[in-house]
């Protein structure tokens, strides 16, 4: 009884204590829930610009601790470089933020131009004392490139001859510099599509050129207008394009979206070594290549993991760039991944080097069956995490056409070549904005296929849109 009687005075001390505590941690609790709320939000938005498919251009400066050799060496966008050339890059970009030449790239001197003419430059007095000079005791040469000076536009009058023969039939004669459609000529077609869809400049800024360098007043409208009649005489070509790309044995293929009429549409590239063709549709389903391709083709398709490809053809070659990508991101965030991520790159460095030794086709058969023995023996593992399961059913997923390039020795085992196309779009499209209507469509995907063959030849595409023009 007494016990009890002198514990009350300590319980009343206290209960208000743990009354105020309790008030407290209820705050502290709703603190934490908007700033977990906080977190989340921002995470969302950090998801858009760190993830597996995060373009090469954001990611300059940083650097790799995995020493995962050079095996991505072919041009793609992944940045896997040894720890050798990791810490080489890191010290490179303490300097200049990444940015720069690559370590080790040695620099080139510019090869000097042969001279179109020769000029003497001399003094006839001493620029000291004014004393009258002979010929120079000895000279020097220094060759200097130069532009010529912008005029103004030439306007030619040509007087066309009309003949009627006395077969009843006219002809009328003709000039290559003479267009059949409109009063400009081909220099100034020219000018204005490389401007617009090789150098990306707007129409605005290309009718200020006009006018300050030329003299040649035009409207925007006009300018696009050019453009199209550039379309209407390649177009042409373009078909040619597309009927070599269906015959070729392996095509890449990529697509990206844009805005068409402000509606969601895509650009689908389909790229070879020699040949570029793009195509502007409001679908990203296999109609598109079925349009491109035809309705059968039978070469391999290298490509993403997108439905639409494997709706259209199971010989696929899926793009091992993606998939490193995606197991080096989530390997960077669950230690139960790096594993997982290392076999990755011990099978494709393994496959690389195997087939530099372009081996017969019964050990081809051979290396294919153990690589996708040791593909199945990472996807029927047990994994915790769930992104490291999600990163395992991606494997899954394309367990068929991972390994097409071991058996095919025409077919790359990345799609980077059709990576690099889009990309040219994907600069164009944000200065752009939308394509305005069909016409607009028919005159991007034209004029883009054609530069970026002629680029993929060696070709100059000045000269030899100047020569279809001239031509047709």
């Amino acid at each position: 009884m007494s016990s009890s009687v002198a514990s009350f005075p300590e319980c009343s001390a206290t209960c208000p204590r743990i009354a105020e505590l309790e008030e407290e941690n209820e705050e502290l609790r709703e603190e934490l829930a908007v700033k977990d709320e906080k977190i989340e939000r921002l995470r969302s938005k950090l998801r858009k610009y760190e993830n597996p498919h995060q373009p090469s251009s954001q990611k300059r400066g940083t650097t790799k601790s995995k020493n995962r050799g050079d095996e991505n060496d072919d041009g793609g966008s992944e940045d896997i470089s040894s720890e050798e050339d990791g810490s080489s890059q890191e010290k490179l970009g303490d300097k200049n933020g990444g940015r720069g030449r690559k370590v080790g790239h040695k620099g080139e001197t510019r090869q000097r131009s042969e001279p179109d003419r020769r000029e003497a430059v001399l003094e006839d007095r001493c620029t000291n004392c004014g004393r009258e000079l002979d010929d120079p005791d000895w000279t020097t040469t220094k060759i200097v490139e130069d532009i010529p000076d912008p005029g103004s536009v030439e306007a030619v009058e040509y007087e066309i001859g009309h003949y009627e023969c006395e077969c009843g039939e006219e002809t009328v004669a003709t000039h290559e510099d003479i267009p059949e459609k409109g009063n400009f000529g081909p220099n100034v077609l020219t000018q204005t599509t490389l401007l617009k869809f090789q150098e990306r400049v707007p129409y605005g800024k290309i009718q200020d050129l006009f006018e300050d360098v030329y003299e040649l007043k035009v409207s925007t409208n006009t300018l696009y207008n050019f453009t199209g009649r550039v379309a209407d005489q390649l177009r042409p070509f373009y078909e040619q394009i597309r009927e070599k790309v269906r015959r070729s044995e392996a095509v890449h293929c990529d697509e990206t979206g844009i805005s068409l009429e402000g509606e969601n549409g895509w650009i689908w590239t389909t790229t070879t070594e020699n040949e570029v063709l793009y195509n502007v549709r409001e679908d990203r389903s296999q109609e598109a290549l079925e349009y491109m391709l035809g309705e059968n083709y039978h070469g391999a398709i290298i490509c993403d993991g997108w439905t639409s490809y494997s709706a259209y053809s199971s010989n696929l070659q899926r793009c091992w760039s993606h998939l490193l990508n995606e197991s080096e991101f989530t390997a960077d965030k669950h230690q139960e991944a790096v594993p997982v991520d290392e076999e990755l790159h011990r099978i494709y460095k393994d496959l690389k080097k195997f087939r530099e030794e372009d081996p017969p086709p019964d050990k081809r058969e051979k290396k294919r069956k153990k690589a996708r023995k040791e593909l199945e023996d990472l996807v029927n593992q047990d994994y915790e995490n769930g992104e490291v399961q999600k990163l395992v059913n991606y494997i899954e997923n394309g367990i068929d056409h991972w390994l097409t390039f071991v058996t095919n020795p025409e077919v790359e085992p990345t799609n980077n070549r059709a990576e690099r196309s889009i990309r040219k779009i994907v600069t164009l499209r944000k200065i752009i904005g939308t394509v305005r209507n069909k016409r607009g469509r028919y005159i991007l995907e034209t004029i883009m296929t054609a530069i970026e063959t002629w680029k993929a030849r060696g070709q100059n595409p000045h000269n030899e849109m100047q020569k279809i023009l001239r031509n047709s």
